[in-house]
């Protein structure tokens, strides 16, 4: 007789019934974790739209959870975004992340019409403009700045900091601007920054945001750039232990 019940679930049956190791999630959890953050952010903030981290956890379910919710969507694989299209998710909510995307990857977000993708190198904007070319297309971009301030967690869920293989320096921010000025398949939208996971309260994020701000507004004064979008990242704190109180 099973002593443990998850959301009304006998997970004893459930491991009888499927096998082990398995995974149970909760679909009422999840929707009411979106909903407490689209009504901290989205229905607070004018033009705010709330995405999802594919990379934590991702299946047709999940999509179609995310669908009916209406949330965006970070990718940062081929088979993510794969996923994504075969069901039919909107692609112009679609983000695609990472610093070392194939060329066929990026071939697959521009045939998909994905919203952005997310740039960590002078490298890969010069990359995406020359597979834009050959397919006819335009891609809007993001640049992922690095904030160079600290995070509050673990040291290997922090994606900030001098030395992050994540985003492009302060020194060399005005450089990629000028590039995706010159580049005739790039239309640069404006700039991301991610502080890292598992944070139990805000203050990673704001002071990665004021360190954003700073620098582009030194962006706008050398270059007159001024962005239409900026994307915040970072993953608020699950509480793991009965010591862990996520704010």
């Amino acid at each position: 007789m099973s002593n443990y019940l998850f959301h009304g679930c006998d997970v004893v049956a459930l491991a009888q019934t499927y096998g082990t190791p398995l995974y149970v999630m909760s679909e009422d959890e999840i929707v009411k974790k979106i909903r407490a953050v689209k009504a901290l952010f989205d229905e607070r903030v004018e033009r705010c739209l709330t995405h999802y981290a594919s990379k934590a956890f991702l299946t047709r379910d999940m999509l179609r959870i995310l669908k009916r919710e209406g949330i965006g969507l970070d990718v940062v694989s081929g088979g993510e975004l794969h996923l994504a299209r075969e069901m039919d998710f909107d692609p112009r909510l679609v983000t695609f992340h990472g610093n070392s995307k194939t060329e066929a990857e990026i071939a697959a977000g521009l045939d998909y019409g994905v919203g952005e993708f997310v740039c960590d190198s002078a490298e890969e904007i010069a990359t995406i403009d020359r597979i834009s070319e050959a397919r006819g297309r335009i891609a809007d971009i993001l640049i992922r700045v690095s904030p160079e301030t600290e995070s509050r967690t673990h040291a290997h869920m922090a994606t900030v900091g001098r030395g992050s293989k994540f985003g492009i320096p302060p020194v060399v921010l005005e450089d990629a601007v000028r590039l995706c000025e010159r580049l005739p398949r790039i239309r640069l939208r404006g700039f991301h920054f991610h502080v890292g996971s598992q944070l139990m309260d805000n203050e990673s994020h704001l002071e990665g945001l004021e360190a954003v701000l700073g620098q582009i507004a030194r962006i706008h004064a050398s270059c007159g750039y001024a962005p239409e979008t900026l994307d915040m990242g970072g993953g608020f704190g699950v509480a793991y232990t009965e010591d862990d109180r996520p704010e």
